[in-house]
């Protein structure tokens, strides 16, 4: 059984909305997975996990939770799903500005809280210095994330649930 696959599907069923539970929805899964000697072996093997201790299933649970979380971030993060674009509520990113950052090699660039957009060396980068490179003032609203897309305008998606639950933990 191929569990990659398994596990993207799940994610894409979370991301997009479908399901409200994750823990609820993957422990559903996995006992129904664990019903098969051969799956549930295979399982427990993936995860590094000795099927005798008293809370193998539990921490069987828990780490396929925190995987499908990841590939969650991952989709949300690349916007695609294998080779299926996911497009999260009713459309994808939208652009709020209208200057165009030219980037430089070395530096992450982001949305700083004073609404200008800001650069900051990368620890690649010894000799640069942190500096605002935005002239241009863009409101924030509550429930979006802010970036700087590929072509070098500051685009906004909405966060989805799962985002906001799993970015309060780091």
């Amino acid at each position: 059984m191929n569990f990659e696959a398994l596990f993207k599907k799940l994610a894409e069923q979370y991301c997009n909305g479908r399901v409200e539970n994750l823990q609820f929805f993957v422990k559903q899964k996995i006992n129904q997975l664990l019903k098969d000697k051969a799956t549930a072996d295979a399982l427990y093997d993936l995860f590094d996990i000795d099927k005798q201790s008293k809370n193998a299933k539990n921490l069987l649970i828990k780490k396929a939770v925190k995987l499908v979380e990841a590939y969650c971030l991952w989709v949300f993060l690349w916007g695609k799903l294998g080779k299926t674009n996911i497009i999260y509520g009713d459309k994808m990113s939208e652009r709020v500005s209208e200057e165009k950052i030219e980037r430089e090699d070395g530096y992450l660039y982001y949305l700083g809280k004073d609404g200008y957009v800001w650069r900051t060396p990368m620890k690649s980068n010894k000799t640069g210095t942190k500096a605002r490179v935005g002239t241009e003032k863009i409101e924030r609203e509550e429930g979006y994330i802010y970036f700087l897309d590929n072509e070098g305008y500051v685009c906004r998606k909405k966060v989805v649930r799962w985002m906001k639950k799993t970015m309060m933990r780091f």
